[in-house]
């Protein structure tokens, strides 16, 4: 590379440098821009002092409050919330640096997807973050990550001050997630498959199925009372059905008493352990209209309980109620489609020679 054009090259990047500190200074306060000046310079300090951080997008606000007990969400009727996420969130908006300065015009914030939530097109985020005493310790739209940013291994991610027409890009790698389910804790329950004797499920019509193991050493699930010339269309059905409680993760929770669980139940689920465990599993479906269109979705919704028959399944019992009592939980539509197994839907005509 020649003399001249690495003197060329200087040049532009001293001008591009200046150009950001002095948008950087006219918009943020700051007097100069440096290679790590960061965003939020302080917030790193104030960790400990943060109590709410909230995430407001065009579908819905999530907000996470800080008490003496810990961290919850606002909208999920105070359920613990996940604090790996949102530790890791507030370190990822604290270590923001400033990369470049770009567009000032609202009518190009779509392509930065950093139009403002209140906008049914939108597909930013609003960060706000809230220390002692109500004080704002940032205030951030978050808009498209880019990825593989030259000169750097890192991710960055475009963003604006809400009171500012300036847009930038940084460097930084920023998790804030529009799910809820990415900040609660999400586990319901996990009963190991192998525990589990036997599984009946009970519909508001009076249909009943029930699973069950012959033995504790037997390796597959069998339908009860299957009906004379028919078969299982899946093998694995019946073994789905009873191990619903393995794994079993929340997409959403709320209060219990905010469901009717007493007249709506569509299905009552008994789950019995060979180690005298009975975990009881009511479930409703909750119609809702799909954001923007005329389709209606369901969600399944359940409470559970669980009883000991056995002494030795006291603990279990008792933990699982501890964690479960009062509340209502959504789950997984593939969880909720293994509980809500319809008899007609799993079996079929024997084949010849089978």
């Amino acid at each position: 590379m020649s003399p001249r054009l690495l003197s060329v090259l200087a040049v532009a990047s001293v001008v591009a440098i200046a150009a950001a500190a002095y948008a950087v200074s006219t918009e943020r306060g700051f007097e100069t821009l440096s290679a790590n000046t960061k965003v939020f310079p302080e917030l790193r300090d104030q960790l400990n002092d943060i109590t709410q951080l909230s995430i407001v997008t065009n579908e819905r606000q999530i907000t996470l409050v800080r008490d003496t007990d810990g961290w919850s969400v606002k909208e999920s009727d105070g359920y613990e919330a996940e604090v790996k996420s949102i530790e890791k969130a507030l370190i990822g908006l604290a270590d923001l640096v400033y990369m470049e300065a770009k567009t000032k015009k609202p009518e190009l914030y779509a392509k930065l997807d950093l139009r403002d939530p209140s906008d049914k097109e939108s597909r930013s985020r609003h960060i706000q973050v809230t220390g002692t005493y109500g004080k704002t310790l940032a205030d951030v739209i978050l808009g498209k990550t880019r990825y593989n940013m030259p000169g750097t291994t890192r991710d960055g991610i475009y963003l604006r001050f809400p009171d500012e027409t300036q847009s930038w890009l940084a460097i930084g790698q920023l998790e804030a997630s529009k799910s809820p389910s990415d900040w609660l804790k999400t586990p319901i329950t996990n009963i190991d498959g192998n525990r589990i004797k036997s599984a009946t499920f009970k519909h508001s019509d009076g249909e009943v199925l029930r699973v069950e193991k012959t033995s504790e050493n037997a390796e597959t699930f069998v339908l009860h009372n299957l009906p004379e010339g028919k078969q299982l269309k899946f093998k694995t059905d019946p073994q789905n059905m009873a191990t619903v409680l393995e794994s079993l993760d929340l997409e959403d929770v709320r209060k219990a008493s905010k469901f009717d669980f007493a007249t709506a139940t569509s299905l009552t689920a008994e789950f019995k352990t060979f180690d005298g465990l009975s975990i009881e599993v009511q479930m409703i479906e909750k119609k809702i209209a799909d954001a923007g269109e005329d389709e209606i979705g369901v969600e399944s919704w359940i409470r559970l309980s669980a009883v000991a028959d056995a002494a030795n399944a006291a603990q279990s019992a008792k933990d699982i109620n501890g964690h479960t009592r009062g509340w209502a939980y959504r789950i997984p539509g593939y969880k909720a489609s293994r509980l809500n197994k319809r008899l007609l839907a799993i079996i079929e005509d024997k084949k010849a020679g089978s």
